[in-house]
């Protein structure tokens, strides 16, 4: 349902130079203001985690299409591929690749859920956790916490933190010899991806 879309939680863009086997990565803050293409040939101001949703709100299944055109219109670099990972499907993917090792470059304290399941809404479900500097492995859910959490830190913190996380993913793929492996783990994970 078109009018359920959620803004965009993290934005990145990925260059990969195969030939000299090296990647970047670029995290782009999402309360960046930026012009969104209206659909109507102009452009209006808002947040870049919103791009995602006035697509879908426009037309189902265009979403996509907004957020590339958003981040092409504002920062003039050509996107080719997108992919959109859902939540559950970030921490499917971490526990399909056996959890990953961060390596973490500061100690970081927020609050976290006790267990997964519990209701985020309850008080009582919440507990201050740490995660102290080093290598750490780390599951699905302890990764997507790491992640994801902002509520003691500031948005260029979580960025540091999920750029630390994805370059654990992208050793651990590296590490395993899963390239070969990647459209059978996409044909299980494929319900939590989105990509052209």
């Amino acid at each position: 349902d078109p009018d359920q879309a959620a803004r965009t939680d993290t934005v990145f863009v990925m260059t990969m130079e195969p030939c000299v086997k090296t990647a970047g990565i670029l995290s782009v803050p999402r309360d960046l203001a930026v012009e969104i293409p209206d659909g109507y040939g102009g452009y209006f101001l808002d947040r870049i985690n919103t791009a995602y949703v006035y697509g879908e709100r426009r037309e189902k299944g265009t979403g996509p299409r907004v957020a590339v055109e958003t981040f092409e219109h504002n920062f003039n670099i050509p996107i080719d591929y997108y992919a959109r990972v859902e939540m559950d499907g970030f921490s499917r993917i971490v526990d399909t690749l056996g959890g990953v090792d961060v390596n973490v470059t500061c100690s970081y304290r927020d609050w976290r859920l006790k267990e997964p399941q519990l209701n985020p809404n309850l008080e009582g479900n919440w507990r201050l956790y740490t995660v102290s500097a080093g290598v750490i492995h780390m599951d699905g859910d302890l990764a997507l916490w790491y992640a994801r959490s902002r509520k003691l830190s500031s948005d260029f913190d979580r960025s540091r933190r999920q750029q630390e996380v994805l370059r654990a993913i992208y050793r651990q793929v590296l590490g395993l010899d899963l390239i070969p492996r990647i459209p059978r783990l996409y044909d299980e994970l494929r319900d939590t991806v989105t990509t052209n």
